[in-house]
């Protein structure tokens, strides 16, 4: 099966898979793309940042980065395409059976219990996120948060920015980007091996990656899972879902 297929197939079981719009499938979004090895924690990261400074659903956006780290300009358009076609379809289809059936006591039962969930999904994503953001899993929370509170206020300012004022997302992305650039210029940053590690997911290209389900054992026989395995089962191989 070809990469860009495999990139195809993934994104269109995110995007059907997910509840409550483009940020409720970031979660889902980063465990099935971390798990097979096409990005890292930290460059989901990246891309949901770049994402928000461009205008557009931030799906669409997030999934067109990933794709172009494994597959250039082609895996773009894949992810792209699989995040956004097939959903739309059944969005069509299915938009005009909810407006007959919206007002069902079982319908809306359902979205009671659905919606809590898309709150659970994130609050995951932002935890991850920090996690990624201030290194906790090198030095531990207390250590990560005394050596970042730069970032912890940055964090804080942003957060009370979009809840007590009508902002634009996007003013506040480029003035953090200029705000970065101003103070951290001449901080000396790690390499990209120092960051991701000598298997991190820097690209396809970069290192020895089977198309679609990350680095593989030395025998090349099984991908390594990571973050307790994929949501869903890999094309072509077994098992569900990880722990």
């Amino acid at each position: 099966m070809s990469i860009l297929w495999q990139l195809f197939l993934v994104f269109t079981r995110v995007a059907l898979f997910s509840w409550g719009g483009g940020p409720a499938s970031l979660a889902l979004m980063q465990r099935e793309t971390t798990a097979v090895g096409w990005v890292s924690p930290e460059e989901f990261a990246d891309a949901v940042a770049v994402g928000n400074a461009l205008p557009g659903p931030i799906a669409p956006q997030v999934s067109a980065y990933i794709g172009y780290r494994v597959a250039g300009v082609s895996g773009a358009v894949a992810a792209a395409v699989g995040t956004v076609v097939p959903a739309t379809l059944l969005m069509l289809v299915m938009v005009i059976f909810f407006f007959r059936i919206k007002d069902s006591p079982s319908v809306k039962a359902m979205l009671t219990a659905v919606r809590p969930v898309v709150i659970g999904l994130l609050i995951w994503t932002a935890y991850d996120m920090t996690r990624s953001v201030f290194g906790v899993s090198k030095v531990g929370w207390g250590a990560a948060l005394a050596s970042n509170l730069d970032k912890a206020g940055i964090a804080l300012v942003a957060f009370g920015l979009l809840t007590f004022t009508t902002i634009n997302p996007v003013f506040i992305i480029f003035g953090a980007a200029i705000l970065g650039l101003a103070v951290y210029r001449s901080t000396p940053f790690p390499s990209e091996k120092e960051t991701y590690g000598k298997t991190g997911s820097k690209s396809c290209r970069d290192h020895r990656i089977e198309p679609g389900v990350g680095p593989v054992d030395r025998a090349g026989l099984r991908p390594r899972r990571r973050g307790g395995g994929a949501f869903f089962a890999q094309p072509g191989g077994g098992g569900g879902r990880g722990g």
